[in-house]
C-alpha cells in the first residue's frame, strides 16, 4: 500500500504545476510584456507608450502599497487596479472564468482573505502607503482564486477614486507585433521613465526550467523508493510464504504437478493480494497528497491539487512491474526446490 501512495506524490505535484503554468501564462496573465514606471504616471504616459513600436494592445493599471486591517489581522499588500473588462492581465475564478471588477469595493484572493479573516460583506480598513496616505474602509465583495502571493484587487477607476488623483497609472500591459519586436526593446531602453520590462515568455521559460528539474529530481528519487519498497515487500512476502509452503509445494511436485503450475499456485494468490492492495494504496496516496498540498501552502505560493488518471495510472504502472520482478525471482526459487530436502524436513 505504501509503495503504492509513494509515486503519487510526485505525479500530482507534477500535473498541479502544469496546471498552474496553464492558469498562470494561457488564462491569467495574457500580455507579452508588462512596463513599469519610475513614478505614477497620467494619460500622457499611457499614450506614450501606445505610441511604442509593435504595440498593439495597451491595458494600464494601478498599483498602490497599502496595509490591511480586519479585527486584529492586518497584513502590507498592493491594491491593484485593473481595468472592468481587461482582456490582457485578468482575475479569474476557480472555474477560469475572467471576473470583472466590481464598481465598488475590492476583490481579496482566497489567501488573504482567509489569513485576515474576511467573508464577502465585510469591512476593511486599508491604510494607503502612497500619496495623500488615506485611510480608506472598503467593502470586501468576494474572493478569487490565485496562486501567488497575496493580492487586493479594484477597479482602476475606484482605486484612483480613493487615491483621489486622475487618470493617473503605475504601469501597463501590452501586446507587441514581433516583427517589430527588436525595435520595441531598443526604445524601452531609452525611455527614461520606464523602471522595469517583464517580459512573459522569459518568466514562463525560467519557471519551466526551475520546476523541470526540481520535479525530475524529486520523480526519480520517489519512484526509486517505491521501487525498493514494492520489491521488498513482495519479495519479502512471497518468501515467507515459499517458507511456509515449501512442502505443499513440493507435495504437488510429487503428484505430477509440472513446475509452472506449483508456481502459478503461490504466485497467483501473491498476485491477488497485491490487486487488492492497489485500491487502499491509491486511496492513501491521495490522502498523502492532499496533506502535503496543505502544509506547503504559503503566502507566498501555492499549489492547486489535481489528480489526473496518468497519475494513478503511472503508480500502478510501478507496482506492477516491481512485482512482476519479485515474481520472477520468486519463480526461479520454486523452480529450484529440492523435492527430497523439503519432504524430509520436520515441521
Amino acid at each position: 500500500m505504501l509503495a503504492t501512495a509513494i509515486p503519487i506524490l510526485p505525479g500530482a505535484m507534477r500535473d498541479s504545476i502544469d496546471y498552474l503554468m496553464d492558469f498562470q501564462w494561457n488564462q491569467a496573465q495574457r500580455q507579452d510584456v508588462t512596463l513599469s514606471l519610475i513614478e505614477p504616471g497620467s494619460a500622457s504616459a499611457l499614450s506614450a507608450i501606445g505610441q511604442l513600436p509593435g504595440v498593439l494592445h495597451v491595458e494600464p493599471f494601478r498599483s498602490v502599497p497599502a496595509r490591511l486591517r480586519f479585527g486584529h489581522h492586518e497584513r502590507r499588500v498592493s491594491l491593484t487596479g485593473m481595468g472592468r473588462d481587461s482582456q490582457l492581465n485578468r482575475v479569474l475564478d476557480v472555474q477560469g472564468r475572467a471576473v470583472a471588477m466590481p464598481l465598488q469595493g475590492m476583490l481579496l484572493s482566497e489567501k488573504l482573505a482567509d489569513v485576515l479573516g474576511v467573508s464577502p460583506g465585510d469591512t476593511v480598513q486599508v491604510e494607503v502607503q502612497e500619496g495623500r496616505r488615506p485611510v480608506l474602509h472598503v467593502t470586501v465583495v468576494g474572493s478569487i482564486t490565485d496562486f501567488a502571493g497575496l493580492g487586493a484587487y479594484l477597479d482602476i477607476d475606484v482605486l484612483r477614486r480613493y487615491m483621489r488623483e486622475g487618470g493617473t497609472l503605475s504601469g501597463a500591459h501590452l501586446t507587441v507585433d514581433q516583427a517589430y519586436w527588436d525595435a520595441f526593446l531598443v526604445k524601452v531602453k531609452e525611455a527614461p521613465r520606464i523602471a522595469g520590462l517583464s517580459i512573459s515568455a522569459n518568466a514562463r521559460a525560467s519557471f519551466e526550467e526551475t520546476t523541470g528539474e526540481m520535479m525530475g529530481i524529486m520523480q526519480g528519487i520517489y519512484l526509486l523508493f517505491a521501487v525498493v519498497v514494492a520489491c521488498g515487500v513482495v519479495y519479502n512476502g512471497a518468501r515467507i510464504a515459499l517458507s511456509e509452503r515449501s512442502r505443499e509445494l513440493a507435495t504437488l511436485r510429487v503428484v505430477g504437478f509440472t513446475p509452472r503450475e506449483v508456481t502459478g499456485v503461490l504466485l497467483s494468490e501473491l498476485a491477488m493480494l497485491t490487486l487488492l492492495a492497489l485500491p487502499f494504496g491509491l486511496y492513501a496516496g491521495n490522502q498523502l497528497t492532499q496533506l502535503m498540498v496543505e502544509l506547503s501552502s504559503t503566502e507566498t505560493v501555492r499549489f492547486p491539487l489535481l489528480f489526473t488518471s496518468r497519475t494513478y495510472a503511472s503508480a500502478v504502472l510501478v507496482i506492477l512491474l516491481s512485482s512482476a520482478l519479485s515474481f520472477i525471482v520468486i519463480g526461479r526459487r520454486i523452480r529450484q526446490l529440492d523435492l527430497l530436502d523439503v519432504l524430509k524436513a520436520r515441521d
